[in-house]
């Protein structure tokens, strides 16, 4: 058994047994980081093991038939690049059809047998089928790289420009009968040229994937770390951050920043007779009228609840005008936030879902402050104490200073 095996593997020349074992290498590191958490590195785990397959095929074509050889060795490349198509289209969220992905390696497939014994024709083949892949790779990367973030996308933009550019300078070469193709089968320039550019290729590629996917990982985090997971808005962590950020960056200035706290009336009697997943969808819809209201330079945060907290900056110096300013923003968000909401309830027992109209009124309570002076706790017990005041007084109604402003 142990000579045998020992022969296959001589038979095997020693760039095609390096791009095998390379593959493996990469192809368990893959599965290894996506067991359980990354479903989509399955994808390219499969990909890279169809690379190593090709390359046992190709390696031992001495040692098979034919048609294993040709057929499975060509066949297991083209649905190696349909698997990386497969993966930069679901990693860049690039929309494109799943015929142009998974057809042309079937019809590859079926063109090998028909010219099984015609060698020429099977290299044209081959260079049809590669370029078309290099050319769909080549689109998807252009594509992530002005839609995405991070420096593992420029790792996988170079690694697929540099495989791509040798492909289509050996199609080019084919096509020009500079060469004919046979020298990829034995040691030659143009094997030492494709299979040391496999090997380069694929080591940066899988690199520059698992940053990119490390990079996802970090900004997944961080997101959930800093922003509601219900209503997409900023958390509490978010306001501390900003608040100490105001004190430092303001210490010299005298200007004003306000805080607006808002409590959602009636809310509790949606949860009660609809249940929490209608009020749950009322709080987005909530939020991103805030949001979507706000300028740039504010912020949104939910703070628990129906409450809502909003954080004003770049007031002013004058401290009236700053009430102004705050007061506006604060009838505007009365004003939008009182507005009817349509509302969608599962039905139960095989109703039909119930369209409702639900209407709120909102509570809110204004705290003035220099910036400079941004402290958490001080401002958001005096904001906490003006928001319900604003509710005893018979709520939908804002507190700003001591008093009843609407």
């Amino acid at each position: 058994m142990f000579a045998s095996l020992g022969r296959l593997i001589e038979s095997v020349q020693p760039l095609y047994l390096v791009n095998i074992l390379l593959g493996f290498t990469i192809t368990i590191c893959v599965l290894i980081v996506a067991a359980g958490k990354h479903r989509d590195l399955m994808i390219w785990a499969s990909g890279f093991a169809l690379y190593v397959l090709a390359f046992v095929l190709f390696g031992l074509r001495s040692e098979l038939p034919l048609m294993v050889s040709v057929i499975g060795g060509n066949g297991a490349l083209g649905f190696m690049f349909a698997m990386f198509v497969e993966g930069l289209a679901r990693l860049y969220r690039v929309p494109i059809s799943r015929w142009l992905i998974w057809l042309p390696p079937l019809l590859s497939v079926v063109g090998f047998v028909i010219l099984l014994d015609d060698f020429d024709s099977r290299v044209i083949l081959g260079v049809v089928t590669s370029t078309y892949h290099s050319i769909l790779v080549l689109f998807l990367v252009f594509k992530g790289l002005f839609s995405t973030t991070g420096r593992g996308r420029w790792v996988i933009f170079f690694a697929i420009v540099f495989h791509a550019s040798v492909l289509l300078i050996r199609a080019l070469l084919i096509i020009s009968a500079v060469i004919d193709g046979s020298g990829f089968l034995s040691p030659s320039t143009e094997q030492t040229v494709y299979l040391s550019m496999s090997l380069s290729t694929v080591v940066m590629f899988a690199f520059g994937l698992l940053v990119v996917y490390k990079e996802r990982a970090e900004s997944d985090a961080w997101r959930e770390a800093h922003f509601d997971p219900l209503t997409n808005v900023s958390n509490r962590r978010v306001l501390k951050h900003r608040l100490q950020g105001l004190s430092l960056s303001h210490e010299r200035s005298s200007g004003y920043c306000a805080i607006i706290l808002l409590d959602l009336d009636n809310f509790k009697s949606l949860n009660d007779t609809y249940g929490h997943t209608v009020g749950d969808r009322l709080l987005v819809l909530a939020a991103q009228r805030i949001k979507h209201n706000l300028d740039v330079s504010d912020e949104v945060i939910r703070l628990g609840g129906d409450e809502f907290l909003i954080l004003l900056e770049h007031l002013g110096d004058d401290m009236d005008d700053a009430e102004i300013k705050a007061l506006n923003v604060a009838k505007r968000m009365l004003e939008i936030l009182c507005q009817p909401y349509q509302l969608d309830v599962d039905g139960d027992d095989g109703k039909p879902t119930l369209h409702l109209e639900y209407k709120v009124t909102a509570s809110m309570g204004i705290e003035l402050f220099q910036c400079k002076d941004a402290n958490r706790e001080a401002v958001m017990s005096a904001v906490d104490q003006s928001m319900y005041k604003a509710k005893q007084s018979g709520r939908n109604a804002i507190s700003c200073r001591g008093r009843i402003c609407s």
